[in-house]
């Protein structure tokens, strides 16, 4: 589930509150292996614990930003582009862009069918960054996550794609 809350600060300058809510709990008396949940890695984990691998039969996350526009979105004509408009294939389109400053807190857990419910181990993190808005659909990622807990440590998450 996505929620997205536009906070109009003015008539056409919104601050966005963007929440991501995904589960998956399975059910039966033997969860096949390749019906495990694996988070840390691709687009499926918890800020400040990227490339930290933890596997399960069920998994539950809850991811929150604060995204606040630098440069609005906006498309660019190619015909203001002398480069562009001199290249066939690419003279034809429009190319979007924006930037976005953003702050972030995520929360998350994996666990298996019969584990002892006290002790799974929820991870959180929390941290800002900036979202690209670059041509063809692709967003380019900087991030600096802080995995909260003894003790705290920052990752910087670099990337292509956003996370939701």
């Amino acid at each position: 589930m996505h929620s997205f809350t536009p906070i109009n600060l003015k008539k056409d300058y919104a601050v966005t509150i963007a929440t991501r809510l995904f589960s998956s709990i399975a059910e039966g008396s033997s969860i096949p292996y390749y019906n495990h949940m694996i988070m840390g890695y691709g687009a499926d984990y918890v800020r400040g614990w990227y490339r930290f691998g933890f596997e399960g039969d069920n998994e539950f996350t809850l991811d929150n930003e604060i995204r606040i526009p630098i440069i609005q979105p906006d498309y660019l004509k190619n015909n203001n582009l002398p480069v562009i408009k001199k290249i066939k294939y690419l003279k034809d389109y429009t190319y979007r862009y924006g930037l976005y400053f953003k702050l972030f807190y995520d929360i998350g857990t994996i666990w298996n069918q019969y584990d002892d419910y006290r002790r799974i181990r929820v991870l959180n993190g929390t941290g800002l960054g900036f979202d690209a808005l670059l041509p063809f659909g692709v967003t380019a990622r900087a991030e600096y996550g802080l995995r909260l807990g003894e003790p705290t440590v920052g990752q910087v998450i670099l990337g292509l794609g956003v996370k939701f």
